[in-house]
């Protein structure tokens, strides 16, 4: 289900009016991600990325029995929410990046009055926060304040698309279903950009093996009731 923020008119955001004050006790990791972003923190990313692209092949022919929506139905809010809370998280590092006159005066008050503290986790807390104050207008200020990153190694132009690609789903520019498959091959500047909270071994063999139209290649990082569960519907149990 998409998260629906709270937006307001780009004259109400010119006023830039101050957030409420943080709360001022530091959270845990799991605290953040857990307990405010609701992220299953045992997702198994090279797993569901295999029977995301199973059950997908069997519900073009009809025979997924409901699982390929069941499995998007758990997936799509994660992947919201994690997409949300890593794009907070690299805005943090602005303030060492980017000019503040080059920031939008709201992003700007943010890191002046530690909404976006230089602690990760303390800076996906207040990102939910101004989330929810700006809607998705703080994705549009990420989608340009990103490129103008210096140095190398933080934001610029992938982080600018990892917004993006919120935003278009934010806007109905994405579907659920073009959402969760682009997510799964997206880059940061180190690497799959899951990896702030999930492992990420084994995916890329996954996205590999689906590229290459492998269905063996995806049936060996599905779990047993999975595989057992394609082989059923394709050719009645035999093995692949």
């Amino acid at each position: 289900m998409k998260i629906t923020w709270t937006t307001e008119t780009k004259t109400d955001v010119g006023v830039a009016p101050k957030l409420p004050s943080p709360a001022q006790k530091q959270l845990s990791k799991e605290e953040v991600t857990k307990g405010i972003w609701e992220l299953d923190p045992n997702l198994k990313l090279r797993h569901r990325a295999a029977e995301f692209y199973l059950m997908m092949d069997l519900d073009l022919d009809g025979l997924d029995g409901g699982k390929f929506q069941k499995l998007m139905d758990y997936l799509l809010p994660q992947f919201v929410a994690y997409t949300d809370m890593a794009v907070g998280g690299e805005l943090r590092h602005s303030r060492l990046k980017v000019p503040s006159n080059q920031l939008p005066t709201p992003l700007r008050r943010a890191i002046a009055d530690s909404t976006l503290p230089s602690h990760r986790h303390e800076a996906w807390r207040g990102w939910y926060r101004f989330r929810r104050h700006y809607g998705t207008l703080a994705l549009e200020w990420a989608e340009e304040v990103f490129p103008h990153f210096s140095g190398g190694g933080f934001g610029g132009k992938k982080w600018a698309n990892i917004a993006s690609i919120l935003r278009m789903y934010e806007t109905d520019g994405l579907t659920p279903l073009m959402f969760v498959d682009t997510c799964w091959g997206l880059q940061h500047n180190g690497g799959a950009y899951f990896d702030k909270v999930w492992p990420t071994k084994g995916l890329k063999s996954v996205l590999d093996a689906n590229l290459a139209e492998s269905i063996p290649g995806l049936l060996a990082y599905a779990t047993v009731p999975v595989r057992n569960f394609y082989n059923k519907k394709r050719n009645g149990g035999a093995d692949i």
